[in-house]
């Protein structure tokens, strides 16, 4: 990487009215000059990238130091911690060649090698001579076709596809500031299989004797209320279950009807749709301040790529301000605030909600603040976040305040959260962590009203997830390791109820939902969910990855006679009525169970001067339903729905294979 130094020429503005701008410009300089380091590129390394799981094997066997708890790494960050990892002694658990070239490999694909045009890569780059103020910019392009089909026993076969093109121009303004924008179009097909419908959702919650309780203060409110509304719970057969994350922004144009007409919430036939990412982000003081705005995707507080209860990278990106404080080597401050994105799901609602208050439902902004203390054999962080409508809302935004203690300030209008994560770790062996995450908890059992004892695993009003897992170090394998993990969500976790009469929106419903344009910010399975998760993970070659996992699933049904309350991110436990209501996991509905097995792998072909990239999975799944012998939301024992029992239409045993393929271009 060249080197460059800022030309620090004095100012030239004059006059007693440019004495603001002179100080701010000298500021920016002063800035600029704090970092001895060359140019540097302070853009986002994408948390999709498997190099995170390479430097979280680094770090299982003490190869590197700390590893920041929120993620994406800008790529300096990302060098330091590669170089670290390179320039590490020879020992027991050192690097072999093949993770010695890999590494090496990737490292050199994070910064420019040469300027004008490199063909391997797709990309054009320019800069500043090494004597002027650094500027640099690099564009690029790159392709993706992939498409993935469902085998099923019972002819229920489904295919997708997904064809795009990103656009992408980065570069440096000075050696602390860098800036990224991205623009995506593609082609996308993919159909859905409707599963039933459930019976609730917004503004009602129907208890177990079935009395209705609505979202507003008859004294108060006389408008009537509104109509409950029903969800349509659709299956995706193209892809194994709770895996796709779709590429497209707000809406899809129908081949069918292009114009504004034929916008779609989802691409059940062929549609074209658009998106983009963009961040500006600084570096300071060697890195010990970090500041990014963008709109990107994230994962904070994870234990392992993709497990995170808080903020996952399966969750959609969204436009926020985000800083790191570097304290100590062991210890970081994170803090975020950005605007959440509605969802178009018009699709999903059968009655009672059209596309106009769907998205004036959903027009919140989150906040999240996160402590960061990591050592050689124990890691901790912890944090607080919420969901609160768009509002100027001070208190959110400064990180240095509780978030807890300023909604008791304020009024309780929103939705806070809070979250904590235990690691221990043995070097070159493996670690062992506990995770938790609380939306709202009761936790106390109650006779008559009255208090009478602990329960936290009994009642709705108990909300949060938790997640035990283990990950060992596989030695002689390049980058091998096993991981096993267990994660338990609650009913209702992730979901709330719409409020009205808050700041701001007086006269109109709000979602406060832990979700993000139609997905959970959290775990990607839906409340009222448990999973156990084996997997197995290698890089056998400097240019090949290779995973083996299974994954044993039970969920709540979210439609149907049988469904069970609290089981969907559109699930809302209404504040009246909400203590008495218990839930008994299996035993108080439908419930629905999953084996997944899946292989995957791709093969980077740049090796031999072809920058192609291949990549497939192969999946068998076997799913089935429960239900239990008792009325809904009570206790009984539970058993199979076989052929013969009458719910078998809507709760069927399904089995079958999915087979995805698809080619990268300079990714």
């Amino acid at each position: 990487m060249e080197q460059y130094e800022v030309n620090e020429k004095p100012g030239g503005a004059v006059g007693m009215r440019r004495r603001f701008v002179r100080a701010a410009l000298a500021m920016c300089l002063a800035f600029a000059a704090l970092s001895p380091l060359g140019a540097q590129h302070h853009v986002a390394v994408p948390v999709e990238q498997d190099v995170y799981e390479i430097l979280e094997n680094a770090r299982l066997r003490g190869l590197c130091s700390q590893l920041p708890a929120a993620r994406p790494y800008s790529r300096d960050r990302m060098a330091g911690l590669i170089d670290e990892v390179l320039s590490s002694e020879p020992k027991k658990n050192g690097l072999s060649r093949t993770e010695r070239e890999r590494l090496e490999q990737v490292r050199s694909g994070l910064f420019p090698k040469k300027k004008g045009f490199d063909v391997q890569h797709g990309t054009w780059y320019i800069s500043t001579s090494e004597d002027r103020f650094l500027l640099s910019a690099q564009a690029g392009l790159g392709l993706l076709a992939g498409a993935s089909g469902g085998l099923w026993h019972n002819n229920s076969n489904s295919l997708a596809f997904d064809i795009f093109a990103d656009a992408y121009v980065n570069g440096d303004i000075g050696n602390n500031i860098s800036y990224d924008v991205e623009l995506l179009g593609n082609i996308t097909r993919n159909p859905l299989t409707l599963r039933g419908t459930g019976n609730e959702k917004t503004y009602y919650y129907v208890t177990n004797n079935g009395s209705e309780y609505y979202n507003h203060d008859a004294s108060t409110d006389h408008s009537e209320p509104p109509e409950p509304v029903r969800i349509r719970s659709y299956d995706l057969l193209s892809y194994l279950p709770f895996s796709y994350k779709k590429f497209w922004d707000g809406s899809i144009y129908m081949a069918d009807s292009m114009d504004a007409n034929g916008l779609s919430g989802w691409p059940d036939g062929t549609g074209f749709g658009f998106g983009m990412f963009a961040e500006i982000s600084a570096s300071f003081l060697e890195d010990h301040i970090f500041v990014r705005a963008g709109r990107l995707n994230r994962e904070w507080a994870a234990m392992e790529k993709g497990a995170s209860l808080v903020l996952n990278e399966q969750a959609r990106p969204f436009l926020a301000v985000e800083s790191t404080v570097q304290v100590f080597k062991w210890l970081r401050f994170s803090f975020l605030t950005g605007i959440l994105e509605a969802p178009n799901s018009e699709y999903l609602f059968e009655n009672g909600e059209n596309d106009e208050n769907t998205q004036h439902t959903y027009q919140n902004a989150y906040s999240i603040d996160m402590v960061d203390i990591d050592f050689k054999y124990f890691h901790l962080d912890f944090g607080t976040s919420v969901i609160w409508p768009k509002r100027f809302e001070l208190g959110y935004m400064f990180p240095l305040f509780n978030k807890v203690f300023y909604q008791n300030n304020i009024g309780d209008y929103d939705n806070l959260n809070m979250f904590i994560n235990l690691k221990g770790r043995w070097p070159g062996v493996g670690e062992l962590w506990f995770s938790f995450f609380l939306d709202e908890v009761n936790g106390m059992s109650r006779t008559n009203g009255i208090l009478s004892g602990l329960n936290v695993f009994t009642y709705d009003r108990d909300m949060f997830t938790l997640q035990v897992g283990t990950r060992v170090n596989v030695p002689w394998v390049p980058f091998g390791s096993l991981s096993v993990r267990y994660t338990k969500i609650e009913p209702y976790c992730y979901t709330h109820h719409q409020i009205k009469n808050t700041p701001w929106y007086y006269n109109e419903y709000i979602s406060e939902a832990y979700n993000n344009n139609g997905s959970c910010l959290g775990y990607y399975l839906p409340p009222n969910s448990d999973e156990l998760r084996v997997a197995f993970e290698t890089k056998p070659t400097a240019w090949i990855n290779a995973a083996l996992s299974y994954q044993f699933i039970r969920h709540g049904a979210d439609h149907g006679e049988r469904q069970v309350d609290g089981s969907s991110i559109y699930s809302e436990l209404n504040p009246k009525g909400r203590d008495g209501l218990r839930s008994w996991f299996l035993q108080d509905g439908a419930y629905q169970w999953y084996h997944i097995v899946a292989l995957s792998g791709s093969i980077n072909l740049r090796k031999n001067r072809v920058p192609l990239t291949v990549y497939g999975t192969l999946g068998f799944v076997y799913t089935w339903y429960t239900d239990s012998d008792g009325a809904l939301g009570e206790k009984g024992s539970f058993s199979k729905i076989t052929s013969d029992n009458p719910l078998y239409d809507e709760y069927p045993t399904q089995y079958g294979a999915v087979i995805g393929a698809g080619v990268r271009l300079f990714f």
